[in-house]
């Protein structure tokens, strides 16, 4: 979910998919394998084509801009993101907003969003981003109580209230210091 930019690296999904894909066939379990891919962008033409140069148009739908982004997620079994660079993925925190398994790549703002809630792997590779998936896969979303705690998590640091009192306490520390004289740097 996202646009179709090279930042984002959706062409690593993709080939990542496509190796996920390779070990299913060869396993004869990729029969219910499916990728969709959320979003508009500059890239969507080389998307398709690299869609069609893995065989893939029949598995991997590019479905454009959409505004059903939580009923997406939650009918999903895997959120991935592939980017390479981010600011704050808000896309990790809807995923596990809904509860949803997630792998995502080590981008800016990943680690701190998505915590020990899913799985991050190096930018870039292909193999990590794959095996991750299929362990994702095989785990599914987990039980109510680990879709729980992917909830909780959200609400716990990244809701209004959370953030409120995170800027609240930030403030108190400052005004804490008002008056009071600064320290002179070590030398």
């Amino acid at each position: 979910m996202g646009r179709l930019v090279s930042e984002k690296a959706q062409d690593l999904l993709i080939e990542a998919f496509a190796r996920l894909v390779r070990e299913a066939d060869s396993a004869k379990s990729s029969a219910a394998l499916r990728l969709f891919i959320v979003g508009e962008g500059a890239l969507r033409s080389k998307l398709e084509a690299t869609i069609l140069s893995h065989g893939l148009e029949n598995i991997v739908t590019l479905l454009g801009m959409r505004h059903d982004v939580p009923a997406l997620l939650n009918a999903a079994d895997v959120f991935v993101l592939s980017s390479d660079i981010e600011g704050m993925p808000l896309v990790i925190g809807e995923a596990l907003a809904s509860g949803c398994a997630v792998v995502a790549t080590d981008a800016a703002g990943v680690a701190e969003l998505l915590g020990d809630a899913g799985e991050i792997v190096p930018r870039g590779n292909v193999a990590a981003l794959s095996d991750a998936l299929n362990r994702a896969l095989v785990s599914g979303a987990g039980t109510a109580e680990e879709q729980a705690a992917r909830r909780q998590r959200v609400l716990d640091r990244f809701s209004l209230e959370a953030v409120a009192k995170q800027w609240v306490t930030c403030y108190a520390a400052l005004a804490g210091g008002i008056g009071n004289p600064v320290p002179e740097p070590a030398r």
